[in-house]
């Protein structure tokens, strides 16, 4: 789960937005929990600046929040950065490039970045077990859209030599306003390759241990539901 904050500007004006995201991860998985900040009809040019509170369950065993061993807390404090330009946008922990726009069909590059991790040392049951790290994802995203909603399709692999994997997400969402609220719900397919599903969920020959035997998943499969929402308070105020 997610919510952010943020205070948006524009020329000789500034308002706060205040978004609410939401996202159902499945049961023993852990899936980008912050990927897209759906927002309505915010104009183009728009720039927000704030934060998001990041929290939830951890799939590892032992292990009961998404949070850092760096801190204290059982959740995550995240600068978030908005910006809807014409060819460069900015979309919480998503980014990139417009290619095209035809109104129907869209194509971007995109930039991700993957929350997704493992720190051996927040538990002792993972003791000699290597640490999977986050990452920053790198691809192209393409999208149909029309008065029955939105088809997006998008393709990230990795960009810094960590899982050197492959992730395929298939979204459809649906967007209406009813009066000052902003409803976004969504449902995903999610395809991790195998390299990807190795990384973070798999066991080496030389991390295993009697009680921790070797382990390839191979590739895997989630599907992913939520719903983005936002409240109009004010002229000038989200």
């Amino acid at each position: 789960m997610v919510a952010a904050m943020f205070f948006r500007f524009r020329p000789l004006h500034a308002l706060a937005l205040l978004l609410l995201s939401g996202m159902a991860v499945p049961p023993g998985w852990a899936t980008n929990p912050v990927n897209e900040i759906a927002t309505g009809d915010i104009p183009e040019g728009t720039l927000g600046l704030g934060f998001g509170w990041r929290f939830g369950q951890s799939p590892y065993q032992g292990i009961d929040d998404i949070s850092s061993k760096e801190t204290d807390e059982s959740s995550d404090l995240l600068p978030f950065y908005f910006y809807e330009g014409r060819y460069l946008f900015a979309h919480g922990s998503t980014a990139g490039l417009h290619l095209f726009d035809t109104g129907t069909f869209s194509a971007d590059a995109v930039i991700s970045y993957r929350f997704d991790r493992l720190e051996p040392d927040r538990d002792d049951y993972f003791e000699g077990v290597e640490e999977r790290e986050q990452s920053l994802d790198g691809g192209l995203r393409g999208s149909v859209r029309g008065d029955w909603g939105k088809l997006t399709l998008t393709y990230l692999t990795d960009t810094l030599d960590n899982h050197n994997g492959d992730e395929i997400d298939l979204t459809y969402r649906y967007q209406w306003s009813l009066g000052k609220w902003f409803v976004s719900p969504f449902a995903s397919y999610v395809y991790w390759d195998e390299s990807l599903t190795d990384y973070y969920y798999g066991v080496t020959p030389q991390e295993a241990r009697e009680d921790l035997p070797v382990y390839q998943p191979g590739s895997s499969t989630i599907w992913r539901v939520g719903m983005n929402t936002t409240y109009k308070l004010s002229k000038r105020l989200r």
